[in-house]
């Protein structure tokens, strides 16, 4: 809910999902639940001070972002089938655009502290691994597309929808190996969505859905401890006592 294109995403997620549940009445009060829950969520957030979740220092502007994406693709021109290895992103990424900038003075030097990671997903991978994890991520998500859509159920294709937000996210803002919380939801729902696990989450696999249950409740704890913890950080750096931290 802090990000704008994962509100779009799900904005896009939940009309689809509204035609495609149009004729079961059950399944769209469910719908208009989670959209009521969703607007909610939205205004307590929007009551909190921006500024806990993204400093000035930080990245906010498209030009940062165009930045970033611009030195990952030069990155890929040099690297582009084995790249620079796992865990190297930061090292190679900070030199690459410290080159860049030398080399056109009009482009300002932005902070590093948002460049751990390139702001998507797939030029995250082509960067460390090469074009071959990037290729084999894209192939995934076509099969598992057409399996659902030419075998699924109409729950299965729900659940296929309800990646959507999650993986506009993920081209835009953190990668998933730098986010657990959408690393295991997507992992739930992409099983949830592939009809040939159905079966085996209701017969031999039937305790795990009650512990995903219970890893869904503590990732919503831990969401909301995170947001009433910005909050006080930020209440204290308008104190007298916060004043280096400007």
């Amino acid at each position: 809910i802090t990000s704008r294109v994962g509100i779009l995403g799900s904005v896009v997620a939940l009309i689809l999902l509204c035609l495609l549940f149009r004729q079961h009445k059950k399944q769209m009060l469910t719908i208009i639940v989670i959209v009521i829950l969703g607007a909610l969520a939205a205004v307590v957030l929007k009551n909190i001070n921006e500024s806990s979740f993204r400093s000035s220092d930080t990245l906010t502007s498209v030009k940062a972002r165009a930045l970033i994406y611009k030195v990952s693709v030069e990155l890929i021109k040099d690297a582009p089938l084995l790249g620079y290895g796992l865990g190297k992103f930061q090292l190679v990424y900070l030199e690459k655009q410290a080159e860049v900038v030398a080399s056109d003075s009009t482009i300002p030097l932005p902070n590093t502290q948002a460049q751990t990671h390139p702001h998507n997903e797939l030029l995250f991978w082509w960067i460390e691994g090469g074009v071959i994890p990037v290729l084999s991520l894209l192939l995934f998500a076509l099969w598992l597309s057409i399996r659902v859509w030419s075998h699924g159920t109409i729950d299965h294709k729900a659940a296929w929808l309800c990646c959507i937000p999650i993986m506009l996210h993920t081209q835009t803002e953190y990668p998933l190996y730098a986010s657990v919380p959408h690393l295991a939801l997507l992992g739930l729902l992409v099983a949830q969505a592939t009809p040939e696990c159905t079966k085996d989450y209701k017969t031999s696999l039937s305790l795990l859905p009650k512990v995903f249950y219970g890893v869904f409740v503590l990732v919503c704890v831990f969401m909301l401890t995170n947001l009433h913890t910005m909050r006080l950080m930020n209440q204290y750096a308008t104190t007298p006592d916060a004043k280096y931290l400007g």
